[in-house]
């Protein structure tokens, strides 16, 4: 049987909207050219890959939790 690569799940991203413009991307910004990660306009994907790196690494993210 062959294996199946399922979307990652729609709770696992951060969503952004302001209709009829919406982006999806993942916890730390960056929009991955996988699953359903984004950019979309009036339901047409309009970007699928904007990645921030410096000095060829990605920015750490800063996480509300870890701020004392």
């Amino acid at each position: 049987m062959t294996e199946r690569h399922l979307q990652p799940l729609l709770h696992d991203l951060v969503g952004v909207v302001h209709a009829p413009t919406s982006a999806l991307g993942d916890a730390a910004g960056q929009l991955r050219p996988q699953g359903v990660q984004g950019v979309f306009h009036a339901d047409a994907r309009v970007l699928s890959r904007a990645e921030l790196r410096l000095d060829e690494r990605e920015p750490e993210s800063i996480d509300r939790k870890s701020v004392v």
